[in-house]
């Protein structure tokens, strides 16, 4: 069974949380979350929707249609991170492999 999770929803793979206590992954700063966020359309409106769901769930007949919206962008920016790590995961194996070293990331 793999120690893989899976957010509930968008689907996207969670880091696992195994390899995650043994090696330093590293996380992006908020630059490069915001231009990722940026570059797949979304607003600022759209980051205040989200605060405005999350701080303020007492007003849920105001704030309800803004859930949605609040899950779409929090899955983009863990779908931002897990790619980032991704690739300096593929990126530190790849130097591996060139430097002839066979330990598995």
């Amino acid at each position: 069974m793999s120690n893989n999770m899976f957010c509930d929803y968008c689907g996207m793979e969670k880091v696992n949380e195994v390899n995650a206590s043994v090696m330093m992954v590293p996380y992006p700063n908020a630059q490069f979350i915001s231009e990722k966020l940026l570059k797949r359309g979304f607003t600022y409106d759209d980051l205040v929707k989200c605060l405005l769901w999350a701080e303020h769930s007492g007003s849920e007949d105001i704030y309800e249609d803004y859930g949605k919206r609040s899950v779409t962008v929090y899955c983009e920016i863990k779908a931002s991170i897990t790619n980032f790590q991704k690739n300096i995961i593929e990126s530190d194996k790849n130097v591996n492999d060139k430097n002839g070293d066979d330990k598995n990331v």
